[in-house]
């Protein structure tokens, strides 16, 4: 009878506060505080309204809890400062689904005093703990966290938190040991790495508290006026005890009594106007086996009081010079502050140190452009076998090619030199395998080819037999083996030799492997390794053919003219739209002849027809672009002015452009 109590309390608090327009406002929904001092929530349960937490939520194992946008939790001032189990939290066994937005974030917070009491300060309740052991997500988007012990305590490497707040916490969000309150200890949770990313930091003891052998992923993350930015939450717990700790990259540390404490790997990143950036563990640093030089480079200093109390200098590629910026950096920032839009104020102004300055490439700071590069990753073995020579590349595809991508690798099986489009007529860039084993050669290989790419190598085999073909990537890949598609993992992954293994099948002869693959944001790294089948060893009879390089593109404009017709249904009736269909010629680079800022459609007034918002649809068999004018313009003579467009190769067509004249609809 109990446990039916419980469910359902449970489903009174998922149910919405409503109420009819001619009765009085009802109370905030409470947890209820029968039945012991915490309550177990064993069935799925949504909250939404303002829920008000007056003691210890544990989430079941198997059981999600899920809270909507605009949802508000709100400690009670009465419960304020409970100790034990009682002690207001969020205590997660199960799944935890917190997804705000930018419109309407989601709030865990501390009442206000009562009329005539004052505010308490500091730490109120314990916070959210995510335990281990469970394959249900649990993720933070767009919360604010305020007043807690531990804002947010991951206990396991899939739990994230992005575009969160932590104000006034004594720890934002603490890794590698899970604690109850101040002193009580839960469990270790060592070798966790979460994710946090886009998060703000203010007025905390500690925004990351890294314990133990933990190593989060910090990115693009505001730590400003907190007593520790990243390092030990208590200095009996030795941080970190093996390994190079957190990864740090693109975060801005503003104010912080110690920016960064222990070793990490601490890249493209700013400091302003700290007491201390670099504080050493005493122990995690001179025990270290390797540090290597990149684990603090590219960073910007500025106005800190001492850079360096640590066995790590600085790296080579330091930069000290204060940052441009929008505006000055506040005392203080607010709980509501937190999650606004800080681009406006600490953004870095154009022209700004830091902003596309760091040696080699790359913006630093949380707010630097959306092409950021990544501080250089650990090197990994290079396995045996035998890799790819060199890459035929093409990309950004156009989504007619994407449809055609089978045909394509069927096609490469029988003509290594494959052309680039379903015509045939396409020009491929040749890539050399190292730079996309190489990290940096990988990132300026993505800012050469952004977006999605198609690479095609082919092999040749002296018989037939088997193979295991070993793939590395950032971000998500396709692959098809002599036009057949061979099973990748659907999701997004991160860099990893020999990360997937696939068997397939070797004929004699030619071979063609072609893949379709998305890099993440700013990183581009793709290895490819084909071993024996039982991965030991080469492949036997297995060999690399030889890649021509590319033709060049012929110096003729990309653009061959252009018509204006009505367009009609399938009934053969006008729809009272037309359509304006350029036809191509030459290599086309989809991407770059799709742009619309190229045409101008002219009447014989010189008048402009806006084409900004017209529909855009590529027909590759028929080399044209097609663009759909909601309502067909008067006939006459017309005029389609194209500028800008650049060959491949990233040469211009025509200095001036070129113009087409024609009569239409």
């Amino acid at each position: 009878m109990r446990r039916l109590a419980l469910l359902a309390v449970g489903g009174l608090l998922a149910a919405p506060c409503a109420r009819a327009a001619d009765a009085p406002p009802a109370a905030p929904p409470a947890v209820p505080t029968a039945a012991g001092p915490a309550l177990d929530l064993e069935a799925d349960t949504t909250w939404s309204g303002e829920v008000r937490l007056e003691r210890r939520v544990r989430v079941r194992a198997g059981v999600v809890l899920r809270i909507v946008r605009g949802t508000r939790v709100v400690v009670p001032w009465a419960a304020q400062r409970t100790t034990g189990d009682a002690r207001p939290g969020l205590e997660v066994f199960g799944g935890l689904e917190a997804d705000g937005d930018a419109d309407a974030p989601i709030r865990f917070e501390a009442e206000r005093a009562p009329s005539g009491a004052r505010d308490r300060t500091g730490p109120v309740w314990l916070g959210i703990v995510v335990h281990p052991g469970s394959t249900l997500p649990a993720r933070l988007v767009r919360c604010l966290v305020a007043d807690a012990d531990a804002g947010f305590q991951p206990g396991r490497s899939d739990a994230t938190a992005r575009d969160c707040g932590f104000h006034g916490c004594a720890t934002g969000v603490g890794v590698g040991v899970l604690w109850d309150g101040r002193d009580r200890l839960i469990r270790f949770t060592p070798d966790v790495a979460p994710r946090i990313e886009r998060c703000r930091f203010g007025r905390c003891g500690t925004g990351v508290g890294v314990e133990l052998a933990a190593r989060p992923h910090v990115e693009r993350s505001v730590f400003h006026a907190c007593r520790t930015g990243i390092g030990n939450v208590r200095a009996g717990v030795t941080y970190p005890l093996e390994g190079l700790g957190p990864y740090v990259d693109r975060c801005e540390f503003l104010r912080c009594g110690v920016a960064v404490q222990g070793a990490s790997r601490v890249t493209h990143s700013l400091f302003e106007g700290n007491d201390l950036v670099f504080l050493g563990s005493r122990f995690g640093e001179a025990h270290l086996t390797v540090i290597d030089r990149f684990v603090r480079g590219r960073n910007l200093y500025a106005a800190n009081r001492q850079l360096v109390r640590s066995d790590v200098p600085l790296g080579d590629d330091a930069i000290f010079a204060p940052p441009g910026r929008r505006g000055a950096v506040p005392e203080t920032l607010g709980p509501d502050e937190l999650l606004g839009p800080l681009e406006t104020v600490l953004g870095l102004a154009p022209g700004s140190p830091g902003l596309g300055a760091a040696a080699g490439g790359g913006d630093l700071g949380a707010f630097g452009a959306d092409g950021a590069t990544r501080g250089p990753a650990p090197r990994a073995s290079r396995p045996s076998g035998l890799r790819v020579a060199r890459w035929l590349v093409l990309g950004p595809p156009s989504p007619g090619l994407l449809d055609a991508l089978p045909v394509l690798a069927a096609d490469a099986a029988r003509r290594p030199r494959l052309a680039g489009d379903a015509e045939g007529d396409a020009v491929w860039a040749a890539l050399d395998a190292d730079d996309l084993e190489d990290d940096d050669r990988a990132r300026r290989a993505a800012a050469t080819w952004p977006g999605t790419r198609v690479m095609l190598a082919t092999y040749a085999a002296a018989a037939a037999g088997r193979a295991s073909l070993r793939l590395g990537y950032d971000g998500t890949l396709e692959a098809w083996w002599n036009g057949d598609p061979v099973a990748t993992p659907p999701r997004a992954r991160r860099f990893a030799v020999d990360d997937v293994v696939l068997r397939v099948n070797v004929r004699k002869g030619a071979n063609a492997l072609l893949l379709r693959h998305t890099p993440r944001a700013t990183t581009g790294r793709c290895v490819v390794r084909l071993r024996a089948e039982d991965g030991q060893g080469d492949a036997a009879g297995l060999a690399a053919a030889p890649t021509a390089r590319p033709e060049a593109a012929p110096a003729r404009a990309a653009v061959a003219g252009a018509t204006l017709t009505r367009e009609k249904g399938r009934d053969g009736k006008p729809t009272g739209r037309a359509v304006l269909r350029v036809a191509l010629t030459g290599p086309v680079h989809w991407r770059e002849v799709g742009e619309r800022k190229h045409y101008r459609l002219l009447d014989a007034k010189g008048d402009a027809l806006d084409l900004a918002d017209a529909p855009l649809r590529y027909a590759p068999a028929e080399k044209a672009l097609l663009f759909t004018l909601p309502t067909a313009p008067p006939p006459g003579a017309w005029r389609l002015v194209v500028e800008g467009l650049r060959r491949p190769t990233g040469e211009p067509f025509a200095e001036d452009g070129a113009t087409f004249t024609f009569r239409g609809p």
